[in-house]
């Protein structure tokens, strides 16, 4: 990836995934993965690529990094993205919506930027994370603002964009990176929260709102296994199942980092950490299961570096990161991530290169020893490719997706050679149930929608399902007028999936 760090600092963002299923529907085309031509821009559009459409939130700026982070797709068919953009200086918010042809949808937004929406924060960085659609059209952006010291912000925008109409903040310390609507419309905002042990770090975070952002309860938990001692929550899920007795509504899962002592190299070590907490209509109403991870704790540290060690002895000393979370009906629940590692032999003094990895549990958070590739430990997949991988680039999964058939779909970045020059491009493909990679399904950006002299990058962040296709957003890296930009990206894939109902309503 391009060691460009405002890049990188939004990419870690982008953490996140909406699916939104069109049961039983089946599209034939020419070839799964590819760009829909009917989707965007027109391929007439110099150095636009058929099948995808670039918002440009026109701050003016030849150098704008604007970063999208999450995707939502409205019961309409309409999608609407946010990010953070470039706004003189500072972060901003910004919300675009497209209609479901890839055209970018005028009705929404401000009166000046016709589609986009950008909220200011007076001098203060507002980050755009997540978002969820309220029952009333609404929708709320989980933000972190960048006081002095960090606070989540939830923040709810009216069915069209424009000026916010709530903006509520957490306390000094919190960071707000996920937020979804409950199937009884109530609010649930997922990030980081002062530390309980080390007051001046911070630990897994889920706070429980009204659906008009009144505080109702939270759930903080702590890991404390070393390091830092720096963790917080990337991506929630909640799944029904309703209890009597114990007044349980369902379970929320949540996965994010978490710090563990450095390596002996000094070499900072973090790994994936995961909670499930049941949700009750009685308080505490946010409770970890005593039936999930280790120790009957509610919690749980994937151990990627042992089952990298299983299939290689190079690049021992790695960092886990999730960043995608997909849960059957069976409850096996599908995480998607990066492991960056210290070059081949440790020695690089960060953790710059990294590759895709995938891990599947049961719902009491067991690996799936039928679920691995190559030689890899039981319960996960990596995938990279060798020739990128041998020149030490960047390989990362940033969602995942779960076809009804039991065959996942994957999305994240690729290292590739395009236009005789290396750059990094957006990457969708299939993976079979056991963990391997489909070979019938693949898709490179590398037509990739820029001018050929440019060398750039394209990355996926998220995706939703769109009657038996895959929408993408993400950023694309181009060069305008001797200035390198960084702006939003929206792709539609092409498939013949038949999708089933394994699905739970709701996320």
């Amino acid at each position: 990836m391009s060691k460009n760090p405002v890049f990188r600092s939004m990419c870690w963002y982008a953490l996140g995934l909406v699916l939104c299923i069109s049961t039983y529907a089946r599209f034939a085309h020419a070839m799964d993965g590819d760009l829909d031509p009917t989707f965007g821009s027109p391929s007439s559009t110099p150095g636009v690529q058929t099948g995808s459409l670039i918002i440009d939130f026109g701050n003016g700026s030849n150098a704008h990094q604007d970063g999208a982070h999450r995707l939502l797709r409205q019961p309409d068919g309409k999608f609407v993205a946010v990010g953070s953009v470039d706004n003189g200086g500072h972060l901003a918010i910004g919300l675009t919506r497209i209609l479901n042809n890839g055209q970018l949808d005028i009705s929404f937004g401000d009166i000046a930027t016709p589609g986009r929406s950008i909220t200011t924060g007076g001098g203060v960085d507002y980050t755009g994370n997540g978002i969820a659609l309220l029952p009333n059209g609404r929708f709320v952006v989980a933000s972190t603002i960048g006081y002095g010291a960090p606070r989540g912000s939830l923040i709810a925008f009216p069915a069209n964009g424009g000026t916010s109409v709530w903006n509520i903040q957490d306390a000094d310390g919190s960071a707000y990176n996920d937020v979804l609507t409950l199937p009884d419309g109530r609010l649930l905002a997922a990030g980081a929260a002062a530390g309980i042990s080390f007051p001046a770090s911070s630990d897994f975070s889920l706070v429980l709102y009204d659906a008009s952002g009144i505080f109702i309860d939270r759930l903080t938990t702590y890991f404390d296994l070393g390091g830092t001692h720096n963790d917080q929550v990337q991506r929630i899920a909640f799944v029904g199942s309703v209890d009597a007795p114990s007044q349980r509504l369902g379970y929320v899962y949540a996965i994010g980092s978490v710090t563990l002592a450095d390596y002996a190299s000094g070499h900072h070590n973090i790994e994936c950490g995961i909670i499930k907490a049941g949700l009750y209509s009685t308080a505490p109403r946010l409770r970890l299961e005593p039936s999930f991870g280790t120790a009957s704790s509610g919690k749980l540290v994937l151990d990627l570096n042992t089952a990298w060690s299983a299939g290689r002895s190079d690049a021992s000393e790695g960092n886990g990161y999730c960043r995608g979370l997909s849960i059957g009906k069976d409850g096996a629940l599908l995480i998607a991530g990066e492991r960056y590692y210290f070059g081949d032999d440790n020695l690089q003094p960060t953790a710059d290169d990294s590759l895709g990895f995938v891990a599947k549990l049961d719902a009491n958070g067991v690996a799936d020893t039928a679920f691995h590739n190559l030689s890899f430990g039981a319960g996960f997949a990596f995938y990279f490719n060798a020739t990128s991988y041998a020149s030490g680039l960047y390989e990362g999964l940033w969602f995942s997706l779960i076809q009804g058939s039991g065959l996942p779909l994957f999305g994240g970045l690729i290292a590739s050679t395009c236009f005789n020059s290396q750059t990094n491009h957006s990457w969708v493909f299939r993976g079979t149930a056991s963990g391997s990679q489909d070979p019938t399904y693949a898709f490179v950006s590398c037509n990739a929608p820029r001018q050929p002299t440019d060398a750039g990058y394209d990355v996926a962040l998220d995706g939703v399902f769109d009657a038996g296709r895959i929408v993408t957003i993400g950023n694309i890296y181009r060069s305008l007028n001797s200035g390198s930009a960084t702006d939003f990206v929206f792709m539609r894939h092409q498939s013949d999936l038949i999708f089933s109902d394994n699905f739970d309503p709701g996320y």
